[in-house]
């Protein structure tokens, strides 16, 4: 999650694929959206986006925050929050 970080210099096709991971992670279930939340990737995503120039790195942010959406009760709101 550190490679989504503005503090992190890395181009946008690394991030892209590290978003497309984290998705992957997250569709296999609530759990795994609950830790996803808890370790802050909501901040950090939102923080990718901001400075995010490709048009992949912000389709896939925005598809991995839907997912993360979906299904989470807990986070829900934070997700809501954030956008």
């Amino acid at each position: 999650m550190h490679t989504l970080s503005v503090d992190f210099d890395v181009p946008d096709e690394v991030r892209c694929l590290a978003i497309l991971v984290l998705h992957k992670l997250a569709a296999h279930g609530r759990q795994h959206k609950e830790l996803l939340c808890a370790e802050g990737l909501v901040s950090n995503l939102l923080e990718c986006v901001s400075d995010g120039l490709r048009w992949e790195t912000l389709k896939y942010a925005g598809r991995l925050l839907c997912e993360l959406f979906a299904g989470n009760p807990k986070y829900q709101s934070q997700v809501l929050d954030a956008l």
